[in-house]
């Protein structure tokens, strides 16, 4: 194909998803940095429509950006890239080698880069920590082998009072920011003696809010910058028992022109009733609101985000952490109908049912799970996120909801398990085994999207799991094209007359 139908291939696209005009900025951006016209549009036109050939990669990728600026706001963790890309390789979104870094804790804070064709990614990488940050290693370091082709950078960290820090990564000529919180010490017998003592419905206390029915409880924990984490606990009647984490109460990922915001969203508390919370996070362009509720003996969760302005959303997403801050990457089983089934020590994606790269199943296209849900079970006690096949996270019938699972959690490299819920979907927004979108979904003024989901945690193993999502759920309930009798004589006319 020339560059010309390559130009007007991507100004069709560029026109319907991301404006008028920003494709010649973006085109007269590569041709300051040095590419010819020709050489700008096959990279964009490679960006866009050769998707396909990227290798596997987990969360919201980006390309890797010379110029970088960060907006921090109180109880959200925002990135904004803005700059000229590196055409080379790009990179994957940094990440903590926990769910929750907390005050006195070491943790790696990590980037895996991929390459683009055959060109691997300089080496070797520094980084810059603001105050409350201890780095315990150089701040330069090369790059050592990761996940699928990447190469992975790592540092350890100490982090030594709590806030919403940014760190800065450096790669050749390109530069990289992270912003993460870092939580106060989690108590977690002050946390589960809460529990014991919290009634059925929803509890309020100073350090923060329970939400509890039957045995299965949600601890809302109460920081400086909002109501963040969430934490998944089994109440037996005799033993509190931590299941899993949630970080933050969703995250967002948005785009504007050649600036992409990341957002983990730690929202405050709005209102509250005797079975539900309502939270609210103001972001500029576009709300938050994050609404949990009880209904048929079940917890459920409903993120919306509200545009205020006309919002490129790339991705809205909720993930629980099982084992995190409790019992690790450890299981008995681990469910995800349709594609895994795991016991003891085995991992998800492995190479045991299929040569790469069709061995990687942890974000597939919606129709290859045969019961939505994510489960994992450990003593004796399961947990998951459960969620309704049917439901549109834009009001159209195509637009379901996408699930992620790594068990253990080997896409960031954590002593836990990871389970994801998020949209746009694969395969129509996403590629299979990716959880952005490779074009924006413009969200217009006034317009909204949302994800919703149960999170269950109760006794039993994997398969509790599935009788629970039975119940809220149900099978559906085929029309026959003929009654018994009609079938008969369909039967007996085949027989007699067709032979």
């Amino acid at each position: 194909m020339s560059a010309e139908e390559k130009y007007k291939r991507l100004a069709k696209h560029y026109s319907l998803n991301r404006g008028a005009g920003v494709l010649e900025q973006e085109l007269s951006d590569l041709v300051k940095a040095g590419m010819s016209r020709d050489e700008a549009i096959n990279y964009l036109y490679e960006k866009t429509f050769g998707a396909s050939s990227k290798p596997h990669v987990r969360g919201k990728k980006a390309w890797l950006y010379a110029g970088i600026i960060i907006f921090v706001t109180l109880g959200a963790i925002a990135i904004s890239f803005l700059g000229i890309p590196s055409p080379g390789y790009f990179v994957l979104d940094p990440y903590v080698s926990t769910p929750l870094a907390m005050v006195g804790s070491e943790f790696n804070v990590s980037f895996n880069s991929f390459p683009k064709a055959t060109s691997f990614p300089p080496s070797p990488a520094s980084i810059t920590v603001p105050r409350g940050l201890e780095l315990l290693s150089s701040s330069t370091v090369g790059l050592t082998p990761g996940p699928a082709r990447s190469r992975r950078a790592s540092w350890e960290v100490l982090a030594n009072s709590s806030g919403l820090y940014t760190v800065y990564f450096k790669l050749g000529s390109a530069k990289y920011g992270y912003t993460f919180p870092v939580y106060e010490p989690v108590n977690l017998s002050s946390v589960t003696s809460l529990v014991s003592r919290a009634g059925q419905g929803v509890s309020t206390y100073d350090q923060g809010v329970v939400m509890k029915v039957g045995s299965e409880a949600i601890y809302f924990a109460k920081s400086s910058i909002g109501y963040g984490p969430a934490m998944v606990l089994v109440d037996d009647g005799k033993n509190v028992t931590l299941m899993g984490v949630l970080p933050s109460l969703g995250s967002v990922c948005t785009v504007s022109g050649s600036s992409w915001n990341y957002v983990q969203v730690v929202p405050q508390l709005t209102s509250w009733s005797s079975n539900s919370l309502s939270f609210r996070k103001d972001m500029g362009d576009y709300v938050i609101f994050s609404y949990w509720y009880i209904a048929n003996n079940s917890i459920f969760v409903k993120e919306r985000v509200t545009a205020l302005t006309n919002v490129h959303l790339l991705q809205v997403s909720i993930s629980l952490y099982p084992g995190a801050l409790s019992f690790g990457s450890a299981k008995e089983e681990a469910l995800f109908p349709g594609l895994e089934w795991l016991v003891k020590n085995e991992t998800s994606s492995s190479t045991l049912d299929a040569a790469p790269p069709y061995n990687l199943r942890d974000a597939p296209d919606p129709s290859e799970v045969t019961i939505p849900l994510m489960a994992l079970s450990y003593g004796g006690l399961s947990v998951g996120l459960l969620w309704d096949p049917c439901f549109s996270w834009n009001g159209s019938a195509s637009a379901v909801l996408s699930p992620e699972f790594s068990v253990p959690n080997w896409l960031q490299g954590q002593n836990d398990d990871l389970f994801e819920l998020f949209a746009p979907n694969v395969p129509t927004y996403v590629l299979p085994n990716e959880d952005e979108a490779f074009s924006a979904y413009d969200i217009p003024a006034g317009g909204s999207v949302a994800i919703s989901c149960s999170v269950y945690a109760g006794p039993g193993g994997v398969l509790s799991a599935v009788a629970r999502w039975l119940r809220l759920f149900g099978l559906p309930q085929p029309e026959l094209p003929m009654t018994p009798l009609q079938d008969i004589n369909y039967s007996m006319k085949a027989s007699l007359n067709s032979l």
